[in-house]
């Protein structure tokens, strides 16, 4: 039977670990530290001048894009599962990016 005092130890061992796991990637949502990482190294699919990047990559963590759309962003992999629900998010992503970061995508 595990003690109150063991109970305190896993615990707090697993608050230690959650970012740290989160951090490996897989399937969770990246952060906007990896996305800003993607952008700057030119091989994002959104073109932006490196001073609009961390503005960038806040607006496509903190929107409605699901995790496996961002993720499949971040590892440069052709996703065609896009839903209506990310369909709606990537234009709301677009007014976001021009708003916040004075990005405009697909003008020209």
């Amino acid at each position: 039977m595990a003690t109150p005092r063991h109970l305190v130890a896993t615990s707090f061992v697993a608050l230690l670990a959650a970012p740290v796991l989160a951090a490996c990637g897989g399937g969770d949502r990246p952060g906007v530290p990896e996305l800003t990482a993607v952008i700057l190294s030119g091989e994002s699919r959104i073109g932006v001048a490196d001073d609009e990047a961390e503005c960038t990559a806040q607006v496509l963590v903190s929107s409605d894009l699901s995790d496996a759309m961002l993720r499949s962003y971040v590892d440069d992999t052709d996703w065609d599962g896009m839903t209506e629900e990310d369909s709606a998010a990537w234009s709301r992503v677009l007014e976001r990016l021009d708003e916040e970061c004075g990005v405009q995508q697909g003008a020209g």
